[in-house]
Parts: structure tokens; C-alpha cells; sequence
């Protein structure tokens, strides 16, 4: 007698199953070495960090939360925040770099804040992330001056 066929997943889980795919892509032609402690990390690295935070699934959920509430399908959207952040990366997959940029700079996204993203308003995340990314963009420029004046 055969096997009867496994239900097929939702769109949701695969959605969700693909979004942790390629939240989880190594960059293979990025070295992982330092010439020193006091420089920032790359992005490619502080990305690579967060996804091997981001397992759990309350975490996945605010992932695939953000990518649906910025409309990161859309190629403009993805420009659009790509310009905002800075952060265009040729080595990685752009939607996964705005939202783990956006969970590490601007909402400094942590275990134990979590339960606090969840039950946020659509409304009130969008706000808090729009407040800080102008946040980033001034502090981010005034550490562009400050190394202009030290000739870095």
C-alpha cells in the first residue's frame, strides 16, 4: 500500500523557509580577517553574526514582518532603503542585508526585546523604523566628518 503524500506547506511556510535560506547565504569571496580590533566590522560579517542569532521563530516572524510591511519584494522599495542605509553590498542578497541591517542599527533588535516587536502596531514599527534610520543617517554622517577631520 503506498505512502499517502505529505500535505503541502503554505505559501506562509515556505515564504518564511526561504526568507531563513537566504538570510543564512555565506559570502564566499569576502575574507573574514581584521587589520585591527577598533575597526568596525563589514556588513557582510554583522549580517552573518545576526542570521546565526536569527533561529527562532519569533524571530523569522519579525523577518518576514519587516519584508512585508517595507514591500521588499519590490525592486524600488529594495533601492529606495538600499540608498537610505547605505548599505549596497554586491556579495549579498539586498533584502536580507536592509533587514538585518535594520535589526541590528535601528532597532537593536535583541532576545529579550522581542516580545516587544511582536505586539507593536504595524503603524508604530513602520514610525520607529523611519525615526531610525534618520537617526542612523545623522549619526553616520557625523562619523563620516569626524573621520574626514582626522584624515581616516
Amino acid at each position: 500500500m503506498p505512502r499517502p503524500a505529505p500535505p503541502s506547506p503554505s505559501d506562509d511556510d515556505i515564504r518564511i523557509q526561504l526568507l531563513y535560506l537566504r538570510q543564512h547565504l555565506n559570502y564566499a569571496s569576502q575574507s573574514l580577517t581584521f587589520s585591527s580590533k577598533d575597526m568596525p566590522k563589514p556588513l557582510y560579517i554583522r549580517v552573518r553574526e545576526l542570521n546565526q542569532r536569527v533561529v527562532k521563530s519569533d524571530q523569522i516572524d519579525l523577518c518576514v514582518r519587516l519584508d512585508n510591511l517595507l514591500n521588499l519584494t519590490n525592486d524600488k522599495s529594495i533601492d529606495y532603503y538600499t540608498q537610505e542605509l547605505d548599505c549596497y553590498d554586491p556579495f549579498g542578497n539586498q533584502e536580507s542585508i536592509i533587514i538585518s541591517l535594520l535589526l541590528l542599527d535601528i532597532l537593536h533588535y535583541e532576545h529579550w526585546n522581542q516580545y516587544y516587536y511582536k505586539n507593536m502596531s504595524d503603524e508604530d514599527l513602520l514610525n520607529l523604523i523611519n525615526k531610525g534610520i534618520k537617526k542612523y543617517k545623522v549619526e553616520k554622517k557625523k562619523k563620516d566628518l569626524e573621520n574626514d577631520f582626522q584624515g581616516v
